[in-house]
């Protein structure tokens, strides 16, 4: 269909109907070619009582998902007009955040269109190549992917991000420059990676917009800026970039597999904040949020009872090493971490689910924390030692991370067809990954020590019949100091769920999976070269997350359910 044949003389398009998603009250507007997308889209917020300086919107149509978000300008380029008169548009508001006042605003304004001109050109030009060839590099990258489009069906080998940027309502941004922008990345990227990603896409829109740019070349201010990716279910627990949680390495590791590959959402907070060292560029005012985990240094062991029994031969291998971080270089404080001899390698995680402990002179400590008399002779000697090379005495675990892949044991060689006859034994890490309390109130949960989570299974034995193992014995009290009995307190019965992550026996992986289904034997591998005997022990983590919201699970039933979006644009 010609849009403009259609649209005549008056390039009328067709009459639209819309609603805030969250109010009921509906307004009409005469959608038409002759009016620009930015003041389409201010009109219709006008009309319906917002600001279009200080937020901009996104619409899905009523029977659709609301995490599906188009801007407003698709209705002007690509919807069909009949679709657009049958239908009702629910918008969602964006706020945005970076505070510029109407002075800052003219005076950058003057800069940019007069004496500041000449200044700024060759800051312009370095940040302009640098966009130009971050362009030219994604151009490439999107050749390839048609390439690969037209050999193979699809380019099953990427993913897309979808940046919306947070602003707040004093915010004076263009709202022709910032809007959703799309990111094409390989699916093997790392996740650690996304604020780089994220800050060249967003130097791109600095230059667009003339009176920041021209504001940031004052070398005043510079942009931080903050991912946040959505998921709306627990894999937003695993990529937490604000609390310093990347837990999953790739972008692959999100999804079951590449057939459900969905475009990833990426909330972006922008912030302005005023420097004491000016930027020397303004490529330079533009600063990815990376959280500042504190330092981690491993100085010793947790020293064993004496009347302690040896572990079982079934049993993994564990110690509680000692670890400091250190708190703005003036304190360190101390952490109990549980490490296991698996796989090959030593692992354990420094940052997540921590017991802190206080300090103790019979701890076994590292010769060099050795003669330490107080915790705060021991943050200096610390300090001291901060560079030194680590031995194996000091040497901090490997961090185990997380895929949401589908595990197949035949692709990782591993093809166990009966129950070993030495049967197969887990050691359980209980983790807890519900929310924190932001008043700090709640006590910490405390689960069962190790020797308390080791279980003997049988052939018939499943995913759900270990779960229900895991269950009794958080239930029962014990004298080990555990709390994890609360969970099943009034208030807390229907808000949790439990998820098993297993590491497979696979030599020098510290990657764990989920178990979804069947027994423990697809983790086990067939024998080992030394004994020739099959190893049933396994290691397993049994995480606490909050239940996901009913809407949630709506949601994505929705989107299941929608077989052809496609018919509702022009082709």
């Amino acid at each position: 269909m010609d849009r403009h044949a259609q649209a005549g003389d008056g390039e009328f398009i067709a009459t639209a109907t819309f609603r805030l998603c969250n109010k009921p009250d509906t307004i009409v507007h005469h959608l038409s070619l002759a009016t620009s997308p930015t003041k389409t889209e201010l009109g219709v917020l006008f009309a319906l009582g917002e600001n279009g300086r200080t937020s901009y919107c996104t619409f899905h149509e009523e029977r659709e998902s609301c995490v599906v978000g188009r801007p407003l300008s698709d209705l002007l380029a690509i919807w069909h007009p009949e679709k657009i008169e049958g239908s009702l548009f629910c918008l969602h508001m964006h706020a945005r955040q970076l505070r510029l006042s109407d002075e800052d605003v003219r005076a950058a304004e003057r800069e940019w269109h007069g004496s500041g001109a000449e200044v700024g050109g060759e800051a312009k030009t370095t940040v302009a190549k640098g966009a130009e060839s971050a362009s030219k590099k994604t151009d490439k990258g999107k050749g390839r992917a048609k390439e690969r489009q037209s050999t193979t069906g699809g380019p099953d080998d990427s993913v897309t991000l979808r940046l919306s940027f947070l602003q707040d309502e004093d915010s004076l941004l263009d709202p022709a420059v910032w809007r959703d922008v799309n990111i094409s990345v390989l699916l093997s990227s790392r996740i650690d990676c996304l604020p780089q990603l994220m800050k060249a896409a967003i130097i791109k829109l600095v230059t667009r917009d003339k009176p920041l740019f021209a504001m940031l070349q004052k070398g005043s201010g510079n942009i931080v800026i903050k991912p946040c990716i959505r998921f709306n279910d627990s894999r937003d627990c695993y990529v937490d970039f604000e609390n310093g949680k990347v837990m999953v390495v790739t972008f692959a590791g999100l999804f079951s597999a590449v057939s459900e590959v969905m475009t990833i959402d990426v909330m972006v907070e922008v912030m302005g904040n005023e420097v004491e060292t000016a930027p020397q560029t303004p490529t330079d005012a533009v600063q990815p949020f990376v959280c500042n985990t504190n330092e981690i240094f491993r100085l010793g062991n947790v020293r064993k009872k004496p009347n302690s029994t040896p572990s079982k031969a079934s049993d993994i291998p564990h110690e509680m090493i000692v670890v400091g971080g250190l708190d703005d270089d003036t304190a360190v404080h101390l952490a109990a971490v549980p490490v296991f001899s698996v796989n090959s390698l030593l692992i354990g995680d420094c940052y997540t689910g921590v017991t802190m402990i206080a300090y103790k002179e019979t701890y076994d400590w590292a010769e060099k924390y050795a003669d330490a008399t107080s915790v705060e002779d021991l943050a200096t000697l610390v300090r001291a030692h901060r560079k030194d090379k680590p031995n194996s005495a000091t040497q901090l675990p490997i961090r185990q991370n997380y895929s949401f892949g589908r595990f197949v044991g035949l692709e990782h060689g591993l093809k166990m067809t009966r129950w070993p006859a030495t049967g197969v034994h887990l050691t359980v890490r209980c983790v807890n990954m519900l929310p924190a309390d932001p008043n700090g109130e709640e006590e910490m949960i405390v689960f069962p020590a190790l020797k308390h989570t080791r279980y003997t299974l049988e052939a018939v034995d499943n995913v759900d019949s270990v779960k229900t193992m895991i269950r009794e014995e958080i239930r029962g009290r014990g004298k080990d100091g555990r709390t994890c009995g609360r969970l099943f307190e009034e208030e807390m019965v229907g808000k949790w769920q439990m998820v098993l992550w297993v590491l497979p026996q696979i030599d020098g992986t510290a990657t764990l999976y989920r178990w979804l289904e069947g027994g423990a034997m697809q983790f086990l591998r067939l024998g080992t070269s030394t004994t020739g005997k099959t190893d049933g022990r396994l290691f397993i983590e049994a995480h606490v997350l909050r239940v996901e919201r009913a809407d949630s699970r709506r949601t994505r039933a929705v989107d299941e359910e929608e077989e052809d979006p496609g018919s509702l644009f022009l082709p």
